[in-house]
């Protein structure tokens, strides 16, 4: 504490000076306390101003649309588009084999289908009206919800069965084409049922090749990919036929993908056909060559 009359530095329980024996109040003390108050306000300060610095730059920063070419690459929650279907799917593919749903859930365009569906195109084109679920239109708040939650929901489904298929390896058929089991008297082994729901098998899932489908590319077929498309609020439509090796085998299966801005982003695991069902199962062939059979599809009336 210092003396006001004769300058002299006392303890701070001193009452008088030792040096003049003038009276000392705690007032001598109040500049030091009010400096270290005024430090402690410049610090918040200075904290506040950088955070909010800071928040401003991720805010401006932030890309609603990424351009992906390598999957590799880290990505951010935003939906991530890609400049050829092909390059969608091996991302999203790459991205399940390593357990990365989220990652795999950010090239599909679910996010953008809820801000762009359009209810009354959908249902003019189907000449429908489809009951007020998932197909609502998006001009309110709620119903973006259910779109978003449903196609996203809708792809995590398919890819729990292509791990049940994978697991299960010819065992509970009907629960691979997606119909239930009745239990009541079987003796039903549940740890080697629950085993095949183990999503670690997608690891050893690997594309082979990715090609177009003889469909594709028929007039009939595009006007009502052309038709879908603009009915969620995209550019374009189309699918991919897609070879799958595992393990030593080979399956075949789909995806159907949606242009928006210039990119291309998953729309699904199946490909829009009438005679293929929407799970997302896959077909087990027999070699590569089979394959190319299997791109020429007679068996399918547009």
């Amino acid at each position: 504490m210092i003396c006001k009359e004769c300058g002299a530095e006392n303890t701070d329980s001193s009452v008088v000076c030792k040096k003049c024996r003038a009276q000392l109040t705690i007032e001598e003390n109040k500049p030091k306390k009010a400096k270290k108050t005024n430090a402690l306000t410049w610090v918040f300060l200075a904290v506040s101003i950088v955070l909010t610095v800071s928040l401003v730059i991720v805010s401006i920063s932030k890309p609603a649309l990424t351009v992906s070419n390598d999957f590799e690459e880290p990505i951010s929650k935003a939906a991530v588009g890609f400049k050829t279907p092909e390059k969608a799917i091996e991302y999203f593919v790459e991205n399940i084999r390593k357990g990365e749903y989220d990652a795999a859930l950010a090239s599909s365009c679910y996010s953008l289908i809820a801000e762009n569906f359009d209810y009354q195109q959908f249902s003019e084109n189907i000449e429908v009206l489809s009951p007020p679920e998932h197909l609502t239109p998006t001009e309110f708040d709620l119903y973006k919800t259910i779109h978003a939650n449903y196609n996203e929901s809708l792809v995590l489904e398919q890819i729990s069965m292509i791990v049940f298929q994978l697991n299960a390896q010819g065992r509970y058929s009907e629960l691979v084409k997606g119909f239930p089991i009745g239990i009541e008297g079987a003796d039903v082994d549940f740890d080697e049922l629950i085993a095949c729901f183990d999503p670690r098998v997608l690891k050893y899932l690997k594309i082979d090749n990715i090609d177009k489908s003889s469909y594709v590319e028929n007039s009939a077929y595009k006007k009502d990919m052309v038709e879908m498309a603009v009915s969620h609020g995209a550019e374009d439509a189309t699918s991919r036929s897609v070879l799958f090796k595992f393990n030593g085998y080979y399956y075949a299966g789909g995806f159907t993908l949606m242009k928006y801005d210039g990119l291309w982003y998953i729309d699904n695991m199946a490909e829009m056909l009438p005679s293929m069902r929407y799970s997302g199962n896959l077909e087990e062939l027999e070699d590569r060559q089979e394959f190319k059979a299997y791109l020429i599809r007679t068996d399918i009336e547009l």
